[in-house]
């Protein structure tokens, strides 16, 4: 709906070429209904000399790479 909205990192998994990072909101009274509190994004992470952005991810072979992979991750901690 154009507001701004706060995430918490989950993790940051690295695929292929590109690093994605696990995004869950912090939800609010206000912004409660955005999501589920046990959701979470992917977005991909982009960096050059003069800036840094994310930008969500569609693609559902690279989000469902990206969560099997943070499975794992919490399965060697």
């Amino acid at each position: 709906n154009g507001e701004a909205v706060e995430f918490e990192q989950i993790a940051i998994v690295p695929y292929e070429e590109g690093t994605y990072a696990i995004l869950k909101p912090v939800l609010s009274p206000e912004n409660s209904d955005i999501m589920e509190e046990d959701e979470a994004l992917v977005f991909e992470l982009f960096e050059d000399e003069e800036s840094a952005f994310i930008e969500f991810v569609e693609d559902e072979k690279i989000v469902d790479y990206v969560f099997e992979e943070y499975y794992k991750m919490l399965e060697n901690v």
